[in-house]
């Protein structure tokens, strides 16, 4: 998933945002977009309604006519990296009678990308989602929560199923996204594709078994458009 114009990628794990390009686009996309920003640079105890305005190019009362308070701004990133994860796996994926395996090689693929192309929306939502308060925290968990249906369907591949712990997957994506969150926290956001292949064998291990895991994540990736 690209970057938006005028964005580049800092070294702190967010992204530097062109005054420029701020002014031509909503306030409200102007208004997520600083949030994002400026919680990967100091995190979520550090934002207020003065510093989000100022690098929004926004006055106190649009801010206000559009959310209640920095929650509920903060709440709104949230929703709109949900929203791009979500494309980025929708541009991904192949059809649905493509192996299991191959399926959560091009998600995972996608959004390790995605991750990297925008890393300030990243970093607010793997990183601090859980200092936000109970909403955010809401949020952030349902949305891992979506994933485990879909790791649950290779369990089918297991030699011995009924040995798998019942909460196999919520750890695996748990695992995942502290991973990520990690290496956002670190600086490393155009580092995260080059990741692939590792935590693709650390997800499909306890299905396929370490072995098969490792020489399948080590194969390149056909892409879906390919």
């Amino acid at each position: 998933m690209r970057s938006l114009p005028g964005q580049k990628s800092r070294g702190g794990g967010g992204q530097a945002i062109d005054p420029k390009y701020l002014g031509v686009r909503a306030p409200r996309d102007r208004i997520v977009s600083a949030v994002a920003e400026l919680v990967a640079e100091g995190g979520y105890q550090e934002l207020t309604l003065e510093r989000i305005a100022k690098l929004a190019r926004v006055s106190h009362s649009t801010f206000q006519r559009l959310f209640e308070g920095k929650e509920d701004a903060f709440l709104a990133a949230q929703e709109e990296t949900v929203r791009r994860a979500e494309l980025a796996l929708a541009d991904s994926l192949g059809s649905e009678s493509s192996p299991w395996p191959e399926r959560v090689r091009l998600g995972l693929t996608a959004l390790l990308q995605a991750a990297s192309a925008e890393p300030a929306l990243a970093h607010a939502f793997l990183v601090e989602s859980r200092t936000a308060g109970p909403r955010a925290t809401t949020v952030y968990d349902d949305a891992l929560a979506r994933f485990v249906p879909v790791l649950r369907e290779g369990r089918e591949l297991s030699s011995s199923p009924d040995d798998l712990p019942e909460r196999l997957e919520e750890g695996i994506i748990g695992g995942v996204a502290w991973h990520l969150s990690e290496r956002l926290v670190e600086g490393r956001a155009e580092a995260l594709p080059g990741f692939a292949p590792d935590l693709l064998t650390i997800v499909l291990s306890p299905y396929m078994g370490e072995d098969r895991a490792r020489e399948f994540a080590s194969q390149p990736v056909a892409l879906a458009d390919e």
